[in-house]
């Protein structure tokens, strides 16, 4: 299997989806403090609760990808103790 972290341009583009998911969270935070605007004095409505994960989430994978970069699919080399391959 070929090390595609390695290349100079995986870099570029997991920082760029990174950022492109920053920004989509940014545009679309508004639509969803109206919406729970709206229905302030009741409990939340499922469809408020899926934009809210779905955000939280957006948000989560754009900081990680654009903090990251290629370093997210370095491998990780951990101590034979650990290892299940002795």
């Amino acid at each position: 299997m070929e090390n595609y972290y390695r290349k100079p341009w995986v870099a570029a583009m997991l920082r760029a989806c990174g950022a492109l998911l920053l920004v989509a969270v940014w545009i679309s935070a508004p639509a969803f403090s109206a919406l729970v605007a709206r229905h302030r004095l009741g409990g939340p409505t499922m469809a408020e609760v899926a934009a809210a994960i779905l955000l939280f989430l957006s948000a989560s994978l754009g900081c990680a990808l654009a903090l990251l970069g290629k370093h997210l699919l370095a491998p990780v080399i951990i101590s034979a103790r650990w290892s299940t391959r002795r």
